[in-house]
């Protein structure tokens, strides 16, 4: 601050007079500091050529292992693998099943060691499906098949740059021709969830299993089939409210154009006394008879996949109408067919012929 000599107010010292009074203010010559001081040119240069040192480092780094990998690309077509006619690049494809490279290039009894070990893992894999130990013996299946490529990269070259990159070359060759499209392929096709509640043959804690994806299931009279339960609100006694919706799984009853009929309880199907039940029994269900519209399939909502969700007895609505809500279900939110149960190692429930 700047006091005027004259009224003694102060000023901010950027005013050369005084505001009050209009006097000189001492040191009104003098430049005000600012903080942080501005850079000079000196120190702007300093920073751009710091800036540019850093830049050409990098740059530097990014060019050597360019050239580096340049010259493996080269080596593919030139280095060969002790006797055999095979370069790097053949390994890229004859690597992504293990053994294959090492009967290739007649490394025995290698070959079947890694082959027949990593077989038997996948297949134990496959058989306990559902179970914590199946991702333990998955992992192990990876690791041998990461192990038959250390192999094969220790055999055909002495010098570890290239035995570095002919791993990197199977390992690439092996996610994209072998990893990849099996993991697409289950993950579209193969289904596992966890059961939450015990109902006919399943227990709370079995792992379900099932086949499909969105939009390709057409589902069968009798199928259990996993799906997306309709949204429906439905105050079905006094003033509770309930609400319907989220992941279910249950029995197909009736299809497209296909006549339903609930009787004092019993369930018809074109004026037929039908052999399939819910795998959740109801009770208190209204008198109603409907037909099933185009697209969409008849299943009385049972059991959720949502522990929250869980019921064994259906909130079952008064009236006809909402009850028949709750059943149609059309054909795209069936997602899965379920043709199994994991329970235990050992024990695996059918349900095909529940």
């Amino acid at each position: 601050m700047a006091q005027c000599p004259s009224c003694r107010f102060e000023n901010m010292p950027q005013y050369q007079t005084c505001v009050r009074c209009g006097s000189i203010l001492p040191g009104s010559d003098s430049s005000v500091s600012v903080e942080p001081p501005r850079a000079g040119k000196l120190e702007k240069m300093l920073r751009l050529a710091s800036v540019i040192r850093t830049t050409n480092r990098v740059a530097g780094v990014v060019t050597i292992f360019l050239g580096w990998v340049w010259q493996k690309c080269i080596s593919i077509f030139q280095l060969e693998i002790r006797s055999a006619d095979l370069t790097i690049l053949g390994m890229f494809w004859k690597g992504f099943v293990p053994g294959f490279a090492q009967w290739y290039i007649g490394r025995k009894p290698q070959d079947q060691f890694f082959f027949f070990g990593w077989l038997i893992l996948l297949v134990l894999a496959f058989l306990t499906h559902g179970l914590t130990v199946a991702n333990l013996l998955l992992g192990l299946a990876i690791s041998w098949h990461l192990m038959s490529f250390i192999d094969v990269a220790i055999a055909v070259s002495a010098r570890y740059s290239d035995r570095f990159f002919l791993f990197c070359l199977m390992v690439i060759g092996a996610i994209l021709l072998f990893y990849l499209p099996t993991s697409a392929l289950c993950w579209n096709h193969l289904g596992i969830q966890g059961v939450t509640a015990t109902v006919g043959p399943l227990r709370s804690g079995d792992s379900l299993l099932y086949t499909g994806s969105w939009g390709t299931i057409t589902p069968r009279v009798g199928s259990i089939v996993v799906y997306q339960a309709p949204n429906v609100q439905y105050p079905p006694r006094g003033n509770t409210i309930y609400r319907l919706g989220g992941n279910m799984f249950d029995r197909v009853l009736a299809l497209e154009e296909q006549t339903v009929s609930w009787q004092e309880g019993t369930l018809f199907i074109d004026g037929e006394l039908s052999p399939h039940q819910p795998l959740v029994p109801v009770a208190g269900v209204p008198n109603a008879t409907f037909v099933v519209p185009e697209g969409e399939c008849y299943i009385v909502p049972g059991v959720a996949f949502s522990p929250r969700a869980g019921f064994r007895h259906l909130a079952v609505p008064a009236d006809a109408q909402t009850w028949q809500a709750v059943g149609l279900v059309p054909y795209e939110s069936v997602y899965g067919v379920v043709w199994g149960a994991r329970r235990t190692l050992f024990h695996f429930v059918n349900l095909q012929g529940e």
